[in-house]
């Protein structure tokens, strides 16, 4: 295993993809901090606080995103305090951003458990789309976006909860603005039963069949089809970063549906799978009883990282730190294209 020691701004290859990988965790682990820091009860003494990790990587803190229902700090906006010289980094096609906005996942402090836990609740009912941090999220994305001159000049980066609060974000500047923010996601949950070898490929294969089938039914009734085509449409032509642990029970599920596409096409049933890959069976009931349970966690597109190291610790699988520690993981990666034909998805690995 290889290390990058001290990444900081004098030595940062913006060009370089595990360069961004590590500054857009290292951010993030700094929202972590500040909220840690607001109540004095840091995990682990010794962190960088976040000023200081900003400051490494080229980075001021422009201002916190807080829930108005804990009052608890979810996000921090960075700004890069170099992005108005006529400087180096500049001379690539790949520059840094002007801002980066980062959410932190849950937190396992007393203070902050409660809340962040009924989030993971709302998630899991598809229904994360109607929280208030969500809400000051996109607010705080939608003014970024128009101060920083552009969705081009704009990173957002999240964690487990923080991730979804960011892909969530990230969707509606793409449905609703045509907006295609670059956007790193680590860990995003997604639990399936990946990792029961006896039973992944009937629970996946069964998935595909029922919840095509449903889908066609329940679109049939309500006539939605063509709006949910539009949708995944739009998002298709948008591919966030996905870092995913191979051993992260909570977000591994993203590897086999991905490669579900795949082996759907290769048997000839890509239009099946093209029907389940954007539906979950809570958002079809949901819409049988006009609600809408947004299936947010269902994209079309992505660069999947899978990291295939050696962590058997399930908190330090699903963890932020593994992907900030300055290491070339044990990884590769898989860019996913979505074609919404009868003959199924586009797929390609890069080497």
């Amino acid at each position: 295993m290889s290390y990058i020691h001290d990444l900081h701004l004098g030595n940062i290859d913006w060009t370089n993809k595990i360069h961004q990988r590590i500054v857009a965790a290292n951010l993030v682990q700094g929202a972590y901090n500040m909220e840690s820091d607001r109540h004095g009860n840091s995990n682990n003494p010794g962190d960088e606080k976040a000023e200081a990790i900003g400051e490494r990587l080229g980075f001021e803190i422009s201002d916190r995103l807080i829930d108005t229902d804990d009052g608890s700090y979810f996000g921090t906006i960075y700004k890069f305090k170099y992005a108005n010289l006529d400087h180096d980094y500049y001379n690539s096609e790949i520059i840094p951003p002007k801002y980066a906005i980062a959410f932190r996942g849950t937190s396992l402090d007393p203070e902050n458990i409660g809340k962040d836990v009924l989030y993971d609740v709302e998630f899991i009912f598809h229904e994360l789309h109607k929280s208030a941090r969500y809400a000051i999220a996109l607010q705080a994305v939608q003014d970024i976006i128009s101060i920083s001159g552009g969705p081009e000049n704009v990173w957002l980066a999240g964690h487990s909860l923080g991730s979804l609060i960011a892909l969530l974000v990230s969707r509606s500047m793409v449905i609703e603005n045509g907006f295609h923010l670059k956007t790193y996601l680590f860990n995003p949950p997604f639990v399936a039963y990946s990792n029961l070898k006896p039973l992944r490929h009937i629970y996946w294969y069964g998935r595909s069949i029922i919840t095509a089938g449903t889908e066609m039914i329940v679109h049939h009734l309500t006539s939605s089809r063509e709006k949910i085509d539009e949708i995944f449409n739009k998002l298709n032509a948008w591919s966030p970063y996905l870092f995913v642990n191979k051993r992260d029970y909570i977000s591994n599920g993203y590897i086999s549906y991905f490669k579900q596409r795949e082996k759907m096409n290769m048997i000839g049933a890509g239009g099946i799978e093209n029907l389940a890959t954007q539906n979950s069976m809570m958002s079809l009931i949901g819409e049988l009883v006009g609600e809408n349970f947004e299936p947010i966690h269902l994209i079309p597109s992505a660069n999947l990282t899978i990291s295939e190291g050696s962590i058997f610790h399930p908190l330090i699988a699903h963890g932020i730190k593994q992907w900030w520690q300055n290491m070339d993981l044990s990884i590769h990666n898989e860019s996913y294209i979505f074609n919404n034909s009868l003959f199924g998805a586009n797929f390609s690995e890069i080497q």
